[in-house]
């Protein structure tokens, strides 16, 4: 009879698990529309996030109570609570290391919200729950890819319409970020017949490769190539079949056919592009690397590992980067204040300090190796947008309205496998 009790508990405590993160992403899709819309603003949005990760954690560990059971993975997550816990040694504002730089809001309460959110989904076994999950992700990529639609066609006046779209995330670049967690996501569903309408999948499919190029994302369009160039080499290594063949030549003809019509339209992409194109070429053939490559990335990348150089234990701070600097880091591009170091790897090494940013590099190479040859289509599935995210992130900024997503996928990637 107590056995029978503790099962049923466990049971309830994975489906308001469930619940949590699904209410969670309900608000990383009708948040950002609101935000968009004026209803309420990003730091209301900051804090409905904190509640959902104040009751991730808290749901977890009542999890952990009943069964105390505890992964490498877990493990290295909590070391990474203590470690980031520890960066306020070094912070020059520690309000700001708390609650995160104004208009950002990711301070260290809501990188803890990451990790409970990560810790609570690898509490969730259940098949259909996982799925209901993932297609959740893929809803709030269509609302942001439609939007972003309009934006850029400007059928009619939408909100923020710019030279590329933003769909509801109010940046390119992290709309160009969400587009290639939905695509790899779309492709892992197709190439593990997860639905079963290919017309559904092909859709999704060609949806997100729309959604990556009107981004205008280099990030983004640099990794959907790179990504899904070695995905290929990996699937002709072990003898692609005919459909997969098939499904890799549809993927390559209409990214060419919507890239091609895209910089057609859109001058400014074509520029940006060329651009590109050019600096790597300067880089690769000539050695030439200017601060002004990668619209001002190098300039600022080389500013962030001065920064480190004289903080390395503890970091400046989290979210600190603008007090790091007297007088200010410029961007050389748009000269305006640097306050993220538009490489996340960078962001965690400047503002945490060496020994959380080992931390957080071990953790991903973990998830990575052990899910490399997983036979779990899920996991297959969700290592694809994972990969890719990291990719598109070293040239890009973690923001809170797509970050949760990914530590979502690395919760998911995280549990146990099936006996």
């Amino acid at each position: 009879m107590g056995k029978k009790n503790k099962k049923t508990s466990i049971i309830n405590l994975e489906e308001i698990s469930f619940i949590i993160i699904l209410i969670a992403l309900l608000a990383l899709l009708f948040g950002p529309i609101f935000i968009t819309y004026d209803v309420f603003n990003l730091k209301i949005l900051s804090y409905i996030l904190l509640v959902f990760g104040a009751l991730s954690f808290i749901t977890y560990f009542i999890n952990k109570f009943k069964n105390r059971k505890f992964s490498k993975f877990e493990i290295i997550i909590y070391i990474m609570f203590i470690l980031s816990l520890l960066s306020l040694l070094g912070s020059n504002n520690i309000q700001t290391s708390i609650f995160g730089f104004t208009s950002r809001y990711e301070g260290l309460l809501m990188l803890y919200t990451y990790y409970s959110l990560a810790l609570l989904a690898s509490t969730i076994k259940k098949e259909y729950m996982i799925k209901t999950i993932i297609y959740m992700i893929i809803a709030i990529g269509l609302f942001n890819v439609l939007y972003g639609i309009l934006q850029v066609n400007k059928l009619f006046e939408v909100k923020d319409m710019w030279k590329y779209a933003r769909g509801f995330l109010g940046n390119s670049m992290s709309f160009g970020l969400l587009m290639i967690i939905c695509y790899f996501l779309s492709l892992g569903i197709f190439i593990n017949n997860v639905i079963k309408n290919k017309i559904i999948n092909i859709l999704l499919i060609a949806i997100f490769i729309i959604g990556v190029v009107i981004s205008g994302s280099m990030a983004a369009i640099l990794s959907f190539i790179v990504i899904t160039i070695i995905y290929i080499i990996i699937k002709f290594r072990n003898k692609i079949n005919k459909k997969n063949a098939i499904i890799f030549g549809f993927i390559i003809l209409i990214f060419i056919l919507i890239f091609g019509y895209f910089a057609y339209k859109n001058k400014i992409f074509n520029r940006d592009i060329n651009n590109f194109i050019h600096e790597i070429y300067l880089i690769v053939f000539k050695g030439k690397i200017d601060g002004s490559f990668g619209t001002g990335r190098i300039h600022i990348w080389k500013n962030i590992i001065k920064a480190f150089i004289k903080h390395p234990l503890f970091g400046v701070g989290i979210d600190n980067i603008p007090y790091a600097f007297n007088p200010p880091l410029i961007d050389v591009v748009s000269h305006l204040a640097v306050d993220k170091a538009h490489n996340d790897f960078l962001q965690v090494l400047v503002c945490e300090g060496i020994f959380s940013f080992i931390t957080y590099i071990v953790l991903l190479i973990k998830v990575f190796i052990n899910n490399f040859k997983n036979d779990d289509s899920y996991k297959k599935m969700l290592l694809l947008p994972f990969t890719a995210y990291l990719l598109c992130i070293f040239f890009g900024i973690s923001v809170i309205r797509v970050a949760p997503l990914f530590w979502i996928i690395i919760g998911l990637l995280i549990k146990e496998d099936k006996a």
